[in-house]
């Protein structure tokens, strides 16, 4: 019909409702509203309502009564043809809710008109159970808008859409200019099903790269070095370390060793790359090529490494990597105590292990004139107080760790041995506290050979009155102190001695 039915609001009071109800789906748009208010109010006990019908308020008031009965013909006349927008998107809202199938229709003539351009995203996303795929080409279209938060509202609908990542997106997201926005939108792509596909990403986009590998390490993914050839092929070294993962064929053993041989070579990053080898290296599919290749591969598989190899093992002493030195020393450590470069890493690195089994070993004296030495250059008159401070951090540190060695595998020592190190720990270069964290006394007091000599004794009273150091050792003293006959014994050391009795007696 192209004819006005209804001039006014009261031509439509004495029509029927089944009337009203066809005026509502079909003619003029000013009838089919006039047809919905009168549905709207009829039967309702209102004395407000002008001659022009219900207002605004009252017509956003009475919706409800349409989503109460499921009215969805009149809910879809009036989200149309209702002259007040907020009237039009509350009648949208309560489609969606009791019937969603007609909202997608009317959203794409809205947003053809421009009409309220973030209509689809706030009244959709209010019911989480909206399918969105009826809508994705507009989504689509709003992958290009020129607001960022628009941008990333599609993007996040059309990844919930369904498993595989369609075209558009995956353009939207190699294009993207927003640094921040590529990365959410890679991030999604990268715990979706699709993962694999940014495989064939990262040797096809021309930037955004290095976010792809973050993306997919961040997600916890990982190929196998097949899938990852084409970057191998491409010299995309950085990328196939970070995502290849076991199991290891024998292609991915080989191109590893390779690369763990350059970087040893150039001195090139290894950490991610070493613990791709040594899991290759574990699952025994890494055939070397040489002695150096062979001790190298069972040190990284945490095997033995025979000592006819220990050449091989010797070369990574050198290498610029920290990791590979440790372990190179430790397996050296077992067959060469006397190797200056294996003690050398010992000490720097302070090793429990290899400090131990130096310790244990016929090479011991060595080891506590290392500490010994750290000592003497601790108070060198060279130094000025600031460097000996600095000095005496690195020191404490040595000799709390050497000496607990040497004490852990049974080792006495006179105190003529230690007497340079004794004194530097009593001097005032050394704080109360520093002494309490390093543990330094405690290691040396159990070294001390039996019976304590007299300045030995003297030492300890020294530490006690000046830190009261051994409130929480207290056995170690009572031990030390008893060691020497009664009769040898100062006053200060009796009484020290009959303190910690007391001390040890009462649960201290």
């Amino acid at each position: 019909m192209t004819g006005r039915r209804f001039a006014s609001y009261a031509d439509t009071a004495a029509i029927d409702d089944a009337t009203l109800r066809a005026a509502a789906q079909d003619g003029a748009a000013e009838d089919r509203a006039l047809a919905c208010w009168r549905l709207m109010t009829r039967g309702q006990a209102l004395t407000t309502i002008g001659a022009g019908g219900p207002d605004a308020g009252h017509r956003r008031l009475l919706l409800l009564n349409f989503a109460a009965a499921r009215e969805v013909e009149l809910l879809e006349a009036v989200a149309q043809f209702d002259p007040e927008p907020a009237i039009r998107r509350e009648a949208l809202g309560w489609l969606i809710r009791v019937a969603p199938s007609p909202v997608p229709a009317m959203l794409r003539v809205r947003a053809a008109a421009a009409e309220e351009p973030e209509l689809v995203f706030e009244l959709v996303e209010a019911n989480p159970r909206f399918a969105w795929d009826a809508l994705a080409a507009e989504l689509e279209l709003r992958l290009s808008a020129a607001d960022v938060a628009t941008r990333a509202r599609a993007s996040d609908r059309l990844f919930e859409l369904g498993e595989a990542v369609p075209p558009v997106l995956r353009r939207a997201v190699e294009v993207e200019a927003n640094a921040a926005l590529q990365r959410s939108m890679l991030s999604r792509w990268a715990r979706s099903a699709d993962h694999a596909a940014l495989i064939e990403a990262l040797t096809s986009w021309e930037r955004g790269r290095e976010a792809i590998v973050r993306a997919l390490v961040e997600a916890g993914r990982s190929y196998s070095f097949e899938m990852l050839a084409p970057l191998a092929a491409a010299g995309d070294a950085g990328a196939v370390t970070e995502l290849l993962g076991p199991p290891y064929s024998p292609a991915a053993g080989a191109w590893l060793l390779g690369q763990v041989n350059a970087a040893l070579a150039d001195g090139g990053e290894v950490e991610v790359l070493l613990r791709r080898f040594a899991g290759a290296c574990s699952e025994g599919v890494v055939t070397p090529a040489s002695d150096e290749d062979a001790a190298l591969v069972l040190l990284l598989a945490g095997e033995e490494v025979a000592a006819t190899l220990s050449a091989g093992l010797s070369r990574l002493l050198q290498a610029p990597h920290r990791t590979l030195r440790l372990l190179a020393a430790r397996e050296l450590s077992r067959h060469d105590l006397a190797s200056s470069e294996v003690q050398a890493i010992a000490l720097a690195e302070l090793d429990e292990e290899m400090l131990e089994r130096w310790a244990r070993s016929e090479h011991h004296a060595s080891l506590l004139a290392a500490a010994v030495g750290a000592a003497r250059d601790a108070v060198s008159a060279r130094l000025s107080w600031s460097e000996v401070s600095a000095a005496m951090e690195t020191a404490l540190s040595r000799w709390s760790a050497v000496l607990s060695a040497l004490a852990t595998a049974g080792r006495r020592a006179p105190w003529e041995a230690l007497q340079p190190i004794a004194e530097v720990l009593a001097t005032e270069h050394v704080e109360p506290f520093q002494l309490e964290d390093s543990q330094a006394v405690g290691a040396l007091l159990c070294l001390l050979e039996r019976p304590l000599a007299p300045a030995a004794r003297r030492w300890l009273v020294v530490m006690e009155d000046r830190s009261r150091l051994f409130s929480g050792d207290g056995w170690a003293v009572r031990e030390a102190l008893e060691s020497a006959p009664v009769g040898e014994l100062a006053a200060d050391e009796l009484a020290l001695l009959q303190l910690f009795r007391e001390r040890v007696d009462e649960g201290w």
